[in-house]
């Protein structure tokens, strides 16, 4: 194998990133086991009377970790974790507003290896939590078994560290008066041992039991997704079945930890070692389908931001099947009207293939069944479909899908719009639809005599 070396002339501004990320690897690696044996050490030495004290202080303080912790603005504020930050670099990216009296639950997606991105935006100060999200306090949750090792537990708790046990999510989130956030790696360990780079598996499928908790304490639930998570670790081949992976699998259940056997890079070379590669974390929280989300993300100054929204929502969903092309947009004019508020230009997009990918029983207008979708529809926002897959399962049709971004429509910035406005705009919107259907329709596999329903 060759081995790239780091040039000579690198900046001290570069080298002090790479030792604030190699002390940071160091820490998740062997600052665990260095404390153990220190403890022993100072248990067999003459001074053992200190451990002693010490030790009667952890028996004092042993519920600490489930109980919110002990974080230090000191530790979270230290200049290493700005050179960390930016040595890959990690950024967060607020979608919506958090109002400060509720109780949060973070769900982070992807684990990754060493879950850089959440230790970056959420034990630290570095990208600006505080700033972006007032009156919020984020508590990282991790595994209980970090936490009965002396010293360490003291320096994990100082930077918002958690334990993971669910009557410490549940302490977090019953604090009365809000402002609490939990964050929570839903995928945990065994999502550790898919994480390589270009690899987006997230095991959540079957993880529920953070929404009884949410649930339970009425805390919102936030998902979080961190860009470039899995790109900083190689990991060596594991598939499912192979030894290697029956041993991890093993371990993992054994002790509550994941062991990936991952690499990067060294450094002062660039070809093996244990430091992450320096690739961009981009942590992104989605945001709520509310008026009040859509206006902030409009109104952010310098441009660069699009909102996707499915205009027909629900109520179109109820009439999708292979073949239809029909659309509820007819009498839907809100999205128009907060895009003149905002003078956002407006950019129709049509997905070829979407209503192919499932059969649906469709109920007649009028039917006591569309009765009841339709006040499930308002009670709860959400369209019940009776759908089925390839051959009678929940698996969706191998079919193409299409999407087609049209040109986008400029639009006037006008604090109250006219209605005559609004509906010169919704019918310029219709008309580019249309148009965009036709164009590239025939391309997408539908015949030239297939026609758009606007509803």
């Amino acid at each position: 194998m060759k081995i790239e070396f780091a040039p000579l002339n690198i900046p001290l501004e570069r080298r002090l990133q790479t030792a604030a990320v190699l002390q940071w690897v160091f820490c998740f690696i062997a600052l665990a086991q260095c404390c153990l044996a220190a403890f022993v050490l100072l248990c067999l030495s003459d001074l053992w009377p200190l451990a002693a004290l010490y030790a009667g202080w952890l028996l004092l303080d042993w519920d600490t970790p489930s109980t919110g912790g002990r974080r230090s603005q000191w530790v979270q504020g230290w200049r290493t974790w700005r050179y960390f930050k930016d040595y890959f670099p990690i950024s967060l990216v607020k979608t919506a507003e958090l109002p400060p009296q509720h109780n949060y639950l973070f769900g982070f997606h992807p684990h990754g290896v060493l879950v850089a991105g959440a230790f970056g935006n959420f034990c630290t100060t570095a990208s600006g939590f505080g700033g972006l999200f007032p009156g919020l306090s984020p508590h990282l949750l991790m595994l209980p078994f970090w936490f009965k090792v002396p010293f360490i537990r003291d320096y994990l708790m100082s930077g918002g560290l958690v334990s993971s046990e669910k009557r410490s999510v549940s302490h977090i989130l019953s604090r009365p008066g809000g402002g609490n956030v939990a964050v929570l790696a839903v995928g945990g360990a065994p999502e550790a041992l898919e994480a390589r780079p270009g690899a987006l598996t997230l095991q959540v499928l079957n993880r529920k039991g953070f929404i009884k908790l949410a649930l339970k304490h009425g805390a919102h639930l936030v998902p979080v997704f961190s860009f470039g998570e899995n790109e900083l670790f190689d990991q060596l081949e594991n598939p499912a079945g192979s030894a290697l992976r029956g041993l991890q699998e093993r371990l993992q259940k054994l002790m509550g930890i994941a062991l990936p056997l991952f690499h990067a890079r060294g450094v002062f070379q660039y070809s093996w070692g244990l430091l992450p590669y320096r690739r961009p974390i981009r942590t992104v929280g989605m945001c709520p389908v509310s008026k009040k989300s859509l206006q902030y993300l409009l109104s952010q100054p310098g441009g660069g931001n699009a909102v996707v929204i499915v205009v027909g929502g629900a109520a179109e969903s109820l009439t999708c099947r292979p073949g239809l092309h029909s659309l509820v947009i007819r009498d839907r004019k809100g999205f128009v009207r907060l895009a003149l508020q905002y003078g956002a230009a407006l950019v129709p997009v049509y997905s070829f293939g979407e209503n192919d990918v499932f059969e649906q029983v469709l109920l007649e207008e009028g039917s006591l069944g569309r009765w009841l979708q339709g006040m499930v529809r308002r009670v709860l926002g959400f369209a019940p479909c009776l759908f089925k897959g390839g051959t009678w399962g929940f698996l969706p049709y191998r079919t193409p899908i299409t999407i087609v971004v049209g040109s986008p429509i400029p639009v006037p910035k006008l604090f109250c719009p006219p209605q005559e406005t609004v509906d010169h705009y919704h019918q310029l919107y219709i008309e580019a639809l249309e148009k965009l259907f036709h164009a590239h329709k025939t391309q997408c596999g539908l015949r030239p005599t297939d026609q758009l329903q606007i509803i």
